[in-house]
């Protein structure tokens, strides 16, 4: 990579931060919609650096997998202590079981698949959403394959909408 790319994407970087990389997550789970985030930020961005800056925030926070979930993975390992008889202490290591409340639970969707082979069926099936919920469709990269999406109280809403 040169060094004009290598410093584009440094300042690139350095303007989403000034901006608020912060903010722009917290005004997206408030459900603004991208142009209401836009026209908040102090410092201009533009909407595929914002559009960009969400998607990475799902990914991040494990809201929109790419990969079908690995429950196996969750598990967590605890150490207690235990003294003998002659007081030595020693760690031994536990694994946690975790309840069903801490496993989140996954939809497998595919918006982009729906987006580009059938953008006008799309565009009917979502004129009933809330402006938030439009957007968060058809602004969104999604990909061009299916996906799982965190069941939050959006995609509930949403699924519930469109009638699935």
């Amino acid at each position: 990579m040169d060094n004009g790319k290598i410093f584009n994407r440094a300042l690139n970087n350095i303007s989403i931060e000034f901006a608020g990389r912060a903010a722009i997550r917290r005004m997206f789970d408030m459900e603004m919609t991208i142009s209401d985030i836009r026209r908040e930020l102090l410092y201009p961005l533009s909407e595929d650096v914002i559009k960009n800056e969400i998607w990475s925030y799902l990914l991040e926070n494990r809201t929109v997998l790419l990969n079908e979930p690995d429950y196996s993975a969750g598990k967590r390992y605890d150490f207690i202590e235990e003294t003998n008889e002659y007081g030595r202490k020693s760690f031994k290591r536990i694994e946690m079981v975790p309840s069903d409340h801490d496993i989140p639970e996954y939809i497998k969707t595919g918006f982009g698949v729906l987006k580009y082979k059938d953008p006008d069926g799309l565009s009917k099936r979502i004129m009933e959403l809330a402006l938030c919920d439009r957007e968060y469709i058809t602004e969104l990269p999604w990909p061009l394959e299916y996906i799982w999406h965190k069941k939050n109280e959006r995609i509930k809403r949403i699924y519930a909408a469109l009638g699935e």
